[in-house]
């Protein structure tokens, strides 16, 4: 097969930006220009610029780029031949050449913005941030200790379509959220078995690299030595970007962990950079027995009960599977049958969603 010879006919349009461009989310901000681009056709090797031709829509009429200045905002550009044929056609968004996005802490500073009005896409967010407009800028206060991955900014300007700016969203704080995506408080307690979900946030609005680091040690009241079983996991965090990191792909290091544990009630601390940290044991809640209304309840945190299922066997007699009990759940909690006398081993069943503390209740005969 013959390829064919070039011709001086065949091009391609070459749109690249002034100089700066966004530091954050090239992908979502894509065809987003700090100043009007650099616009050329490109023939062989040759790179020819286009600006003569070209026009920009603006209000449904087509009208010629002027020669100093530019259009600001969202709006469709083309170029015009000589006979009136459109060579090509595309949407850009065009920003102020010297626009600039600035972080202070839990704060935003849109500068030299010229007369665009800025406001806040607020969907998926805990609350609304403010707005305060100081001449040609903006300050955008998020509440302090909210978290997220990134803002939408509806930018809209006088004459052409509004636009939307994808900035990170302006938080150095990291956080541990539960399976419920509720924020944990430091050392608040996990059990293995419900890490499904539980995660770490952590944000970088930084334009280098960061690396961080989890660190896992073991903690036992019944082991002095506990604290030299330890591990580290290096975290790496891309520039202006926000990652959740899935406690779950730790599991078998905190079951490691605990395997050197000479209790039940050893446990793993998380701690993340040397700072905030949670608690991953075998059980989360206790429970206490009620001789009274032979009945087994949470002690501590009060929690919903649904789904959650308790089995028990005497410890006074010989145990057969067949002598495996389930309890039953009423409003005063997992209640021993009636025949249920001695001492019983109680605990939670395989498939219970929460893992309770066991425990043992002695049950005397009344008489």
């Amino acid at each position: 097969m013959k390829l064919a010879e070039p011709s001086e006919d065949s091009y391609y349009i070459s749109i690249q930006p002034q100089t700066r461009t966004l530091p954050f989310y090239s992908k979502k901000n894509a065809n987003v220009f700090l100043g009007f681009p650099r616009i050329r056709r490109v023939i062989g090797n040759r790179a020819v610029s286009l600006r003569d031709t070209l026009q920009y829509k603006s209000r449904g009429i087509w009208t010629n780029l002027p020669v100093n200045g530019c259009p600001i905002g969202r709006f469709k550009v083309r170029s015009v031949g000589a006979e009136g044929e459109v060579i090509f056609c595309r949407e850009i968004t065009v920003l102020p050449a010297n626009f600039q996005v600035r972080f202070e802490g839990q704060q935003i500073l849109i500068c030299n913005t010229a007369d665009l009005r800025l406001s806040v896409d607020c969907q998926g967010l805990d609350a609304e941030p403010e707005i305060i407009k100081d001449g040609s800028d903006y300050r955008i206060k998020v509440k302090e200790g909210s978290q997220g991955e990134l803002l939408r900014l509806r930018l809209v300007p006088q004459t052409t379509h509004e636009l939307t700016l994808v900035v990170p969203y302006p938080s150095v704080q990291s956080c541990f959220k539960d399976g419920q995506g509720l924020l944990m408080t430091n050392y608040q307690k996990v059990d293995v078995q419900s890490l499904l979900g539980t995660q770490l946030t952590v944000n970088n609005i930084t334009a280098q690299t960061q690396l961080s680091h989890l660190t896992f040690t073991l903690q036992d009241i019944h082991n002095r030595d506990a604290s030299l079983h330890q591990l580290s996991r290096r975290i790496k965090i891309e520039p202006f970007s926000n990652q959740e990191l899935s406690l779950l792909s730790y599991k078998s290091d905190i079951e490691r962990l605990l395997s050197y544990g000479q209790g039940i009630d050893a446990q793993v601390r998380i701690q993340y950079n040397g700072g905030l940290s949670i608690c991953v044991g075998l059980y989360t809640h206790s429970t206490g027995y009620n001789p009274e209304t032979s009945c087994i309840r949470v002690t501590g945190t009060v929690f919903p009960t649904a789904g959650i299922s308790l089995q028990a066997l005497c410890l006074d007699e010989r145990f057969t599977q067949q002598k495996l009990i389930s309890l039953s759940w009423d409003e005063e909690g997992w209640r021993l049958p009636e025949y249920a006398q001695g001492r019983w081993f109680y605990f939670s069943s395989q498939d219970s969603p929460l893992a309770l503390r066991p425990g043992v209740a002695i049950r005397a005969e009344k008489g």
